[in-house]
């Protein structure tokens, strides 16, 4: 893909509703909660903050193993809160979140990066890094020639010119919404 094609998808993900101003809309509303626990409570349910289902999170509700599954992490997330909120970056309550709950069954790691982006913007901090959290996304990096650092990041100065525009956390949205951004005419 040239720059110039994607120079257009960008401008299409920045300006068509349902992708970046929804987005950025979901994550400022964590910002701007009063509560960190409350943020985390929301999230960790695998919630936005309007009260309806964060969208990866939907197959939840079909199975009564991954309730389950939901449950327990919510209780070890909420049981470490004051843990997390003391992280002071991204990539470490990233880090931490993970530790605490990718071994229960059905927590994967779009579950921990969901929750992490999230709770840390209601602690006041982003990723400064990409990160590639489903295997999608991951294929959408590749299919744009980007460079992929081992922990399956992206550095943000490595990033060809018109993904720039983005912040690390809309690019990494822009990739998961690659695939339907091209097939907008």
């Amino acid at each position: 893909m040239t720059d110039r094609e994607l120079t257009k998808l960008v401008e299409r993900y920045c300006t068509c509703e349902k992708f970046k101003p929804r987005f950025v809309a979901k994550i400022d509303a964590f910002r701007n909660l009063r509560s960190f626990n409350a943020a985390l409570e929301i999230a960790a349910k695998g919630e936005e903050v309007d009260g309806k289902r964060n969208c990866h999170h939907l197959h939840w509700l079909f199975s009564s193993l991954r309730k389950t599954s939901l449950t327990k992490a919510v209780e070890i997330l909420t049981g470490n809160s004051g843990r997390l909120k003391r992280c002071k970056n991204f990539e470490g309550l990233h880090q931490i979140l993970t530790g605490l709950v990718i071994g229960i069954p059905y927590i994967g790691t779009v579950y921990c990066y969901d929750v992490a982006l999230r709770i840390g913007a209601a602690n006041g901090f982003l990723p400064e890094k990409v990160y590639l959290p489903s295997t999608p996304v991951r294929n959408a990096a590749h299919n744009l020639e980007l460079v992929i650092n081992a922990d399956e990041t992206i550095d943000f100065g490595t990033l060809r010119l018109p993904l720039k525009k983005l912040n690390p956390y809309e690019v990494e949205d822009f990739l998961c919404n690659l695939e339907k951004l091209k097939k907008i005419k």
